[in-house]
């Protein structure tokens, strides 16, 4: 027995000492790892100036929210936790650029031969490389190659393509023998072309070197991505009306000015930020510089926190006379002297275009004459479309009400499987006669919420109806009906009431409006004193709707897109 407890202190003591010992060896393994950690730390951060978007290593963490949801105009970025001992080098190695450093894609100052004269000519040594471009995708003679008194001509199937964009390409090709190229430039854009001899040109290097030497209009129509556009999911899609400009590199506080462009365009200001994302710079971030007479706009964009470069989408038939412009504003005089272009020639945005008309008997286009009711065809609608070129589909239905008595959505039904490019909404006389209630603004963007028995209630799930069937291609307004004190129902001088909810909701929704019922002009114009516009106080007849259609047509250039949120909150 004694033998036996021996035995076992023994065995306890080697047991011990085992322990003992692992435990010394892991403290210094852990010193060790310490070393290395703090090694990797630095290595992590060098790699980090030189390329923002790097992927993290297995061996660094990263936090999860910043991955999915980068930090944009609409979305402020959030607050950084205090750093542990455990969590403070995994973070700072994942740590994205501080919205400080603003570096632009190229930063290399690029040695790039600009060959503005076909005929001059670049030595090559054999196995030297010269990158060149843009050309047009269709040009059969790419460059000439002279080598021993010899000339060849170098076709694309001779060269690599590098890059495309639109019908443009950019090629480099490999001298097979010491010898000298000429470039052979046919595209008409010549003005853009470079040549780079033993430095690879890329697009961004392409951009960069000509905004880089630009003072004034940075737009040029062989650097724009021809049939593209951007929808406002911040996804590219194919266009036939629009197309966007390259990425122009900028800093925040920079401005952007530009134009002719359409007012209400989904996508007009692209984004990209530090990582690399694209998102659309909501229409409240962009300042109205000036005006064309036909109702296109000139906007300035003041570039906010993380964006290195902006696009613009610009209108096919705007190409020609395109303005661009980086820390410069310029108004319709300035574009002129930089595009030669005469602003009254400039198109009607509205021509070529689509438009979906609901509301009422005003709408609709009836008028009271000595024989009763009789159809007055044209009616705004078709008016707007004589005058603009826009193609219009009327909707509008007699009696129609915004609440759900005789209700104005109803109205999309038939079309919710078209799309649109503007939806116009009248509406609102009916229930003043009828006396519905005029309601409340919810405070909620959930259909369910909405008491559709009243005025307000019926318009918010209108708006909510509209954008949901064709707010991610149309911008969508709300005109209010006129006022007529004379109304036969004797409630005419309640329509204000109805308007100013409306007006509140609008706001909420971000939607465009028209006040005609608040419009003095109108109303002068109309005048409500006599049966001269109005063959009974309320219906237009063929002179009332030609006084109130250039109002209309005004308001429908000016009309824009839902923004992002909103889009969100219904799509």
């Amino acid at each position: 027995m004694k033998k036996q407890f021996l035995l076992f202190l023994m065995i306890l003591a080697l047991t011990l000492t085992f322990f003992v010992g692992c435990k010394s060896t892991e403290e210094d393994d852990f010193s060790s790892s310490g070393a290395i950690t703090d090694e990797k730390f630095e290595i992590v951060q060098e790699k980090g100036e030189e390329k923002d978007s790097a992927e993290p290593k297995d061996d660094q963490s990263t936090d999860e929210k910043e991955e999915s949801d980068p930090v944009t105009d609409d979305t402020p970025s959030d607050k950084e936790e205090e750093p542990t001992e455990d969590n403070k080098i995994d973070d700072t190695a994942t740590e994205d650029p501080t919205p400080d450093d603003n570096t632009p894609v190229v930063t290399v100052d690029l040695t790039l031969t600009s060959l503005q004269d076909a005929a001059k000519s670049v030595s090559l040594a054999k196995g030297e490389t010269v990158w060149f471009g843009p050309v047009a995708s269709a040009q059969e003679t790419l460059l000439t190659f002279e080598s021993d008194g010899k000339t060849a001509e170098v076709k694309a199937t001779d060269a690599k393509e590098t890059a495309s964009f639109g019908i443009y390409r950019l090629y480099s090709y490999t001298a097979p023998a010491a010898g000298t190229v000429t470039a052979n430039i046919q595209d008409p854009y010549t003005d853009r072309y470079l040549l780079s001899k033993g430095q690879e040109m890329t697009l961004d290097h392409l951009y960069y070197y000509w905004d880089s030497k630009s003072s004034g209009n940075l737009y040029h129509r062989a650097l724009d991505l021809s049939g593209e556009t951007m929808n406002w999911r911040g996804k590219t899609s194919k266009s036939t009306d629009y197309s966007l400009t390259h990425p122009v590199q900028v800093t925040a506080g920079d401005t952007l000015t530009f134009g002719p462009v359409n007012a209400g365009t989904p996508g007009l200001v692209v984004a990209i930020d530090t990582k690399g994302e694209t998102t659309l710079v909501g229409s409240g971030a962009l300042k109205e510089t000036d005006i064309f007479p036909q109702g296109q706009r000139i906007y300035t964009y003041t570039v906010s926190e993380r964006v290195t470069a902006v696009r613009v989408s610009v209108p096919a038939d705007a190409k020609e006379y395109f303005a661009m412009m980086k820390n410069k504003t310029f108004d319709l005089s300035g574009w002129s002297s930089m595009t030669g272009g005469n602003a009254a020639s400039t198109k009607d945005p509205l021509k070529g275009k689509t438009a979906l008309f609901v509301g009422d008997s005003v709408c609709e286009g009836f008028k009271n004459g000595n024989t009763g009711i009789a159809r007055f065809p044209d009616a705004y609608a078709g008016l707007i479309e004589k005058q603009t070129g826009v193609k219009s589909t009327n909707a509008g239905v007699g009696s129609s009400t915004i609440s759900d008595e005789k209700a104005v959505f109803l109205q999309f039904e038939n079309y919710k499987k078209t799309n649109f490019d503007y939806v116009v909404i009248q509406g609102g006389i009916n229930d003043m006669s009828h006396s519905i209630p005029v309601g409340e603004m919810s405070n909620s963007f959930d259909p369910d919420d909405f008491d559709t028995s009243t005025y307000a209630g019926g318009l918010e799930f209108t708006i909510y109806k509209a954008i949901e069937y064709y707010g991610d291609t149309a911008a969508i307004g709300v005109l209010f009906s006129y006022a007529s004190p004379n109304h036969p129902s004797g409630n005419g001088a309640k329509l204000p009431e109805y308007v100013a909810v409306g007006r509140e909701i609008c706001e909420k929704w971000g939607i465009s409006y028209l006040d005609m019922c608040n419009h003095a002009e109108i109303t002068q114009k109309l005048n409500f004193t006599e049966k001269i516009n109005t063959g009974d106080f309320i219906h237009l007849n063929a002179t009332g709707y030609e006084i109130v259609t250039p109002y209309i047509i005004d308001f429908m250039r000016s009309m824009s897109a839902c923004s992002q949120d909103i889009l969100g909150k219904v799509l």
